[in-house]
C-alpha cells in the first residue's frame, strides 16, 4: 500500500478521535471517506498490475483494434500523459486518442498491425490533427512503418511511435 495512503488514513483517524467528543457524526463520515480512499487506491494498484500483466508485445499483437486503443490510452496515462481520451469508433476524423503532456496536445492514430504501416495512417493523423486543432499528430503502432510513410511523416511533422517506442512506454510502467 502506498505510504501516502497510510498517512492519510492515520490523519483521518486522528482527526476523528479529536472530533469524537463534539461531532460524533463527523467521525463516521471520516471513516467512510478513509474506506473509499483505500478502495480507490486498491483499484489503482489492481489496474496498474493488470496493465503490467498485459504489457507484452505478444499479448498486444493479439489485441483487436479497439482493445489496442484502450490499452494505448492506459499506457499513455501511466506514462504521465494528461487528458487522455479515446474517441468513439465511428466518425473520429482519423484520430483514436487525444493526450497532453508538457503543454503539448497530441492527436494519435493507433494502428495494431501485422505488417508495416503505410501512408494512409499518416494522412489520417495529419487531417485529424488539423480538424481537432491539436499541436502534434502521432501514429502509434505495434509494428513498423514503410519507407514511404516515414518520408511522408517527416514532411508533415508527424511523430511515428513504432514497436520500439511502444516497448519503451511499457518499460516505464
Amino acid at each position: 500500500m502506498d505510504n501516502v495512503l497510510v498517512l492519510a488514513l492515520l490523519l483521518f483517524s486522528a482527526f476523528a478521535v479529536y472530533m469524537e467528543e463534539t461531532f460524533h457524526e463527523i467521525r463516521w463520515l471520516l471513516i467512510i471517506a478513509a474506506v473509499v480512499l483505500l478502495w480507490a487506491a486498491d483499484r489503482l494498484y489492481f489496474f496498474r498490475f493488470r496493465l503490467k500483466r498485459k504489457s507484452t508485445l505478444k499479448t498486444i499483437d493479439r489485441m483487436e483494434g479497439v482493445e489496442f486503443e484502450q490499452y494505448a490510452a492506459a499506457l499513455l496515462k501511466a506514462n504521465g500523459y494528461k487528458k487522455v481520451r479515446v474517441t468513439p469508433p465511428a466518425n473520429d476524423q482519423g484520430i483514436d486518442l487525444f493526450a497532453e503532456k508538457d503543454g503539448v496536445s497530441y492527436a494519435i492514430q493507433c494502428k495494431r498491425y501485422h505488417g508495416k504501416v503505410g501512408n494512409k495512417a499518416i494522412q489520417e493523423a495529419v487531417a485529424g490533427c488539423g480538424f481537432y486543432h491539436c499541436d502534434v499528430p502521432v501514429v502509434l503502432t505495434n509494428s513498423f512503418f514503410t519507407v514511404s510513410a516515414v518520408q511522408l511523416a517527416e514532411e508533415n511533422g508527424v511523430e511515428l511511435w513504432n514497436r520500439e517506442d511502444l516497448t519503451r512506454l511499457i518499460k516505464n510502467l
